[in-house]
């Protein structure tokens, strides 16, 4: 999954459950999710101005 945002922003990657799987951060584009199990994810993304929260599923 390919994450793209303007400017540098952290990203934190939970399960269903609420447990983090993952954080990071990045400038412009990153690509998460290569050591992830399959199942239904949650990824915040956070930079200076706001955050988004968006679902991904991995297969």
């Amino acid at each position: 999954f390919t994450i793209k945002a303007p400017g540098k922003f952290d990203y934190v990657i939970y399960d269903l459950t609420g447990n983090e799987a993952g954080k990071g951060s990045a400038e412009n584009t990153v690509t998460i999710g290569e050591n992830l199990s399959p199942g239904i994810y949650s990824v915040k993304i956070l930079n200076a101005s706001k955050s988004n929260l968006i679902k991904i599923s991995k297969l």
